[in-house]
């Protein structure tokens, strides 16, 4: 099994990812199709602090990897995207979070080394593990800078834009049947809010404060 790093970013990629948030994802769009912020649930765990930033490598000193070692293949690049996702959940779970806001923990990992030729693999990749990531009461998210989800109100809005591959891992909530794309994915919802059923709706950043959408 591929063995992935989840280090440190370095000091321009965290920038980028503060910059994106606080430009962004932090801040109402006129396409978003609701007052508020695009996502006020990062909004709520920056204020307190619990956002965890790191970026995916197989090198374990956080290097770039080699452009004669970049995932150059489709199966290649899904073989490392399950494998980082993987490891990003087990990251989550078992990092030793602040006991205060725990609904708002957050992981953002960044995915190096994913050519652009297959950001399309991240979408497809993350599908293909949505219901496990959900059985686990957990949520998880993709962006990038070509990403199809769009806003649940405007299904004219492709929402989950970044300026580079990412996933960001939150805990469920309530309200997260409104990203269940399938049965699976809302039969994992329901097994940790049995008594909650699912809106006719489309999905959306699945890293939104699902009580404001």
């Amino acid at each position: 099994m591929q063995r992935i790093f989840l280090t440190r970013p370095a000091t321009a990629q965290r920038t980028m990812i503060d910059t994106w948030l606080d430009s962004y994802i932090m801040r109402t769009h006129p396409l978003l199709g609701r007052p508020g912020a695009i996502c006020p649930y990062v909004t709520a765990a920056r204020r307190h602090g619990v956002i965890r930033v790191r970026a995916a490598t197989d090198t374990p000193t956080g290097d770039l990897v080699p452009r004669d070692r970049q995932h150059t293949s489709p199966a290649q690049a899904r073989t490392w995207l399950h494998a980082v996702l993987r490891t990003a959940v087990d990251d989550f779970e078992h990092h030793p979070w602040p006991p205060h806001a725990r609904q708002l923990h957050c992981l953002v990992v960044l995915l190096q080394g994913l050519a652009p030729d297959h950001w399309g693999a991240l979408d497809r990749v993350h599908a293909e593990v949505m219901a496990d990531v959900m059985r686990r009461g957990l949520m998880i998210s993709r962006f990038h800078p070509r990403c199809p989800a769009t806003a649940v109100h405007n299904a004219l809005f492709a929402v989950n834009r970044s300026p580079a591959p990412l996933i960001v891992i939150r805990r469920m909530a309530r309200d997260d049947h409104l990203f269940a794309d399938d049965d699976q994915q809302l039969e994992a919802y329901q097994r940790h809010f049995p008594d909650t059923g699912r809106r006719d709706t489309q999905t959306t950043c699945a890293a939104a404060h699902p009580q404001t959408l």
